[in-house]
């Protein structure tokens, strides 16, 4: 009889054409801010996040105030004033309250593609970088990466040609996703008449935004 356990890996990969396919499709119809955070960018972190069953992405956005006097757990471990949209822990508990072993790894901050208000959203940032080392700014086109030892220099992933950065003004009735570049072989072009050029699916910052969401949980 064999005992031996394995360990399955999941694929942790996620497609670029259904993640842009999601953003239209709210942008279109139900353009709120709640949308984008569950259904765009939580499920995106869940499947990179896949082999690792210890890290939890937590929807905290509901989570005001009024959770300081709960005493079992402490609100003020992710949140002061404002509070972040999505938390990315480690062996997370509700109950969090005098669990040491919790590792509060990333804080996120989500808007919608047709916010404006970049003071205010910088301003949460700031508040964020105060409680974890790691925060985010997205707008699901736009990613800002912040480093609380970086002082003010922030990483940028632009997933739209005409690059503008979180609450800026972005056009959203001519969006231009980016896309890779295919150089195609001489027997297509001169054969069978192909364009030398083609778009491909995914772009280089595609690949690069989710390497850097793996690395910055020590996830790879």
């Amino acid at each position: 009889m064999n005992n031996k356990s394995y360990n399955i890996v999941q694929s942790n990969n996620y497609s670029y054409q259904k993640y842009t396919e999601k953003i239209m499709k709210f942008l279109s119809y139900d353009n709120r801010e709640l949308n984008y955070q569950n259904s765009v960018i939580k499920p995106l972190l869940e499947q990179l996040y896949v082999n690792r069953p210890s890290i939890s992405v937590v929807d905290v956005s509901t989570q005001y105030k009024n959770w300081n006097n709960r005493s079992w757990h402490d609100r003020l471990k992710y949140a002061v004033q404002h509070t972040p949209d999505i938390l990315v822990a480690t062996n997370w508990n509700i109950r969090n309250k005098g669990k040491g072993d919790i590792e509060y790894l990333l804080l996120i901050e989500v808007k919608s593609p047709t916010a404006s208000d970049r003071k205010h959203a910088v301003a949460e940032v700031e508040e964020y970088l105060t409680l974890v080392s790691n925060v985010i700014l997205t707008d699901g086109i736009t990613w800002e990466f912040y480093n609380r030892d970086k002082n003010n220099e922030i990483e940028f992933f632009y997933l739209e040609k005409n690059c503008k950065r979180v609450c800026e003004q972005k056009n959203i009735m001519n969006m231009q996703w980016k896309t890779s570049v295919k150089i195609l072989s001489d027997f297509l072009v001169n054969e069978l008449n192909f364009p030398p050029v083609t778009n491909g699916d995914s772009p280089d910052e595609w690949t690069k935004l989710c390497d850097k969401l793996k690395v910055i949980v020590g996830s790879k």
